[in-house]
């Protein structure tokens, strides 16, 4: 066998099969979820073929991360307007956040139709509406978070409602929601910002 034959096979086996996931923040399970911090001056994101990305990230920033896979873990860095960048950072340029974030404060999501109030105690009140047309159909939802490492978790006794949270600075991210009984067309999942 030819020596550049080797050396493909070798490069095929020895590179970590990336999961075609690590693109909506939104189907990956949040109770994975750690909040890291970037060590290096400097990183670029990589996408599931190992192809570096224009996409980087810097000392500081904080980063939310799932599943690692080899030198490598899925991340996700959310900008202060609530978009965000997914792709694979090196593990190695990534550190435990030790700065406590703040779950507490008003948060509403772009389009106003959904708010949530988080007390200090974390009890909070989401407010949750769908327009369309002339129509509105509205929901709510009142519990108590607790923390679980990077997240926090609410969880309807008796039921399969279930929301879960982290957040980012000033940017709140919600997942789940299903089996609450909002009502047509109404979920809580998504990106809010927090509000002054």
């Amino acid at each position: 066998m030819k020596k550049w034959m080797w050396f493909v096979l070798v490069l095929l086996f020895s590179s970590p099969t990336l999961a075609a996931g690590c693109q909506n923040i939104f189907e990956e399970n949040f109770s994975d979820f750690k909040l890291m911090r970037v060590s290096s001056d400097k990183t670029n994101f990589l996408d599931a073929a190992s192809k570096l990305q224009k996409a980087f990230v810097v000392k500081n920033d904080l980063v939310i991360t799932s599943s690692q896979v080899g030198a490598l873990t899925c991340s996700y860095y959310v900008a202060k307007d609530g978009s965000y960048t997914a792709g694979y950072l090196k593990t190695a340029n990534l550190v435990r956040n030790t700065v406590a974030q703040n779950l507490a404060g008003f948060w509403k999501n772009d389009s106003e139709d959904n708010k949530i109030s988080v007390q200090k105690d974390l009890s909070f009140k989401a407010d949750l509406s769908f327009r369309s047309g002339t129509s509105l159909n509205l929901g709510d939802l009142q519990g108590r978070f607790i923390r679980l490492g990077s997240i926090w978790r609410y969880k309807k006794s008796n039921s399969e409602c279930e929301v879960k949270a982290i957040v980012v600075q000033n940017i709140l991210l919600l997942s789940g929601g299903t089996g609450c009984g909002f009502g047509m067309n109404i979920a809580i999942e998504g990106i809010y910002r927090k509000s002054s």
